[in-house]
């Protein structure tokens, strides 16, 4: 583990560092109203897990918490909800605190999320749990979350733009980063964006007091080079995780394609990690994700784990595991062939079995194409699974699953050839490429009308195509996103 993920805050012990985690969890699901019906005992251990937390970092984490959760929430919007949720506990944990606080202020943060002038975030479904009873509010207000697509990445600040930030007090120029972090990345547990957080204040503090601050600060971000990459490549793997119900299978290919393994041995090395992934991302404390990310690292370094280890390959293994799995993520992949790709039983197509030979087809379909993706492959499992499921009830229910397969199959090899060009040529020459391949696939046109209708349907494709490519051809490619565009059809045919 890097030395800097040891600490969250310097200032907190461990067991202080495992309750913010717990009480912060409790508060941004709402339960803080089902702690009021839980009687003494609950709304005492609320308290006493929040006081051995301490103020400023129990903020911090609401703070985080909310910016996930609400990502279309502004500053001022968050600030509110956390400084409320402080001032219900300031409240109602003092020793002479009234016996119905709890109910009392849980009950008027609901109502204020609900009124029409809230200086809370704003949700399109929020309207829904306003109008359902007082017991359902806290669980229907748990399930609401951010759900449109990836906001743009995080604008890097210049030297003396951070300087003149800072200010405006240390606080402030926390609060505001762990707010414009946590909205980007929003699917991993909260206290790796507290510890990036950190990182960043402690550099501007360290640096803008420094006349030779170009030297300091660059010499800062190389001693947080190795944690931001994990931090990114944490937050696409949990990205995924949440939002592609076939990524196991797709995270399997991946990793499997780098040292040429064979299904069994992919399913047995990556099986832990598959089974465990979403719910150690949906964690508040990233001590689960970190244990399966070193499990992963040592099931496919282990001297005895079978595979071809490439020289690269064991270089990336002789790292510590928050950097092993990053370096392994920009290795080259090859494509590999297997025989019998093809499943042979209705029961297998329509995954009535344990879901194993189906699991295998689309593990040797994607193994062909190592320029796809995780997050393009599974979306494409995804839409084909959606649109065969009527199939196994039909009456050709093989012949109707067997087409959508092969129709699956058709759009990855074509999207396996888009994202190599994309690779290999430049911008200007990718885009002749591709309007040059529709002009070979198109028909020869009858007469000139046609001729100039077929020009602008490829003109118009093209366009389509070279967006798809430039926002989904990347390792990194945005979940929902490409996602997105692959249920609009907007993937080569």
């Amino acid at each position: 583990m890097l030395r800097e993920e040891r600490r969250i805050h310097s200032d907190l012990d461990p067991v202080s560092k495992m309750r913010i985690f717990q009480v912060v969890l409790t508060l941004s699901a709402f339960t803080l109203v089902s702690a009021a019906w839980e009687g003494e005992t609950r709304v005492e251990e609320l308290c006493r897990e929040r006081n051995e937390a301490g103020k400023d970092a129990f903020k911090a984490m609401v703070i985080a918490l909310y910016s996930q959760k609400f990502a279309n929430g502004t500053f001022e919007e968050i600030s509110a909800t956390s400084d409320h949720i402080l001032k219900i506990l300031e409240k109602c944990c003092s020793p002479d605190a009234n016996p119905g606080c709890y109910e009392k202020e849980t009950r008027e943060l609901v109502t204020l999320f609900c009124r029409k002038d809230s200086p809370f975030p704003k949700h399109p479904d929020l309207d829904k749990c306003c109008g359902k009873g007082e017991h359902e509010w806290g669980l229907c207000l748990a399930s609401l979350h951010y759900s449109s697509e990836e906001l743009p990445s995080l604008q890097e600040l210049t030297n003396e733009e951070i300087c003149e930030q800072l200010k405006h007090g240390a606080q402030v120029f926390s609060a505001r980063y762990t707010y414009e972090l946590s909205r980007r990345y929003q699917s991993i547990p909260a206290d790796l964006v507290l510890k990036a957080t950190k990182n960043y204040v402690e550099m501007a503090e360290k640096c803008c007091s420094r006349s030779l601050s170009k030297i300091c600060f660059l010499q800062e971000r190389l001693q947080h080079k190795d944690f931001n990459i994990f931090l990114r490549y944490a937050s696409n793997v949990c990205e995924n995780a949440r939002h592609l119900k076939t990524h196991k299978t797709a995270f399997m290919v991946y990793y499997a394609s780098l040292l040429k393994l064979p299904f069994d041995d992919a399913f047995t090395a990556t099986r832990s990690i598959r089974d465990n992934l979403a719910w150690c991302c949906s964690q508040k404390n990233s001590r689960c994700l970190t244990e399966k990310f070193t499990e992963l690292h040592q099931a496919l370094c282990n001297d005895s784990s079978p595979g071809l280890k490439s020289e690269d390959f064991q270089k990336c293994c002789g790292k510590a595991p928050p950097g092993a799995l990053p370096c392994m993520d920009n290795l080259e992949r090859h494509a590999q062939l297997f025989p019998g790709t093809a499943l042979s039983s209705l029961s297998d197509l329509c995954d009535t079995g344990d879901g194993k030979a189906l699991q295998r087809f689309w593990f040797q379909t994607g193994a062909k194409y190592p320029s796809i993706p995780v997050s393009v492959f599974a979306s494409f499992m995804d839409v084909i699974k959606l649109i065969s499921e009527p199939c196994c009830n039909a009456s050709d229910a093989k012949g109707c699953v067997n087409f959508n397969l092969t129709d699956f199959a058709t759009a990855a090899s074509k999207f396996e050839h888009l994202c190599s060009k994309y690779f290999k040529l430049d911008w200007a020459e990718f885009k002749k490429a591709v309007q040059g391949d529709l002009q070979s696939e198109a028909p020869a046109a009858a007469a000139a009308e046609a001729e100039a209708a077929s020009q602008n349907h490829d003109e118009a494709r093209a366009q389509v195509l070279t967006n798809f490519a430039s926002s989904c051809c990347s390792r990194y490619a945005p979940a929902r996103k490409c996602k997105n565009m692959v249920k609009r059809g907007t993937f080569p045919h």
